[in-house]
């Protein structure tokens, strides 16, 4: 694959790491029901 190609991730490995894709507002947003932020260990 060319490297000019967009990275693409799915619904549910950005779940994985804490992320909900909000559908109506066609954004990436943390998960709501975390009120503290993202939970997910940065390396």
């Amino acid at each position: 694959m060319p490297d000019t190609l967009p990275n693409l991730t799915g619904q549910i490995p950005l779940e994985d790491i804490d992320l909900v894709v909000d559908c109506q507002g066609r954004k990436l947003i943390p998960n709501p029901k975390h009120k503290n932020g993202v939970m997910h260990d940065e390396f």
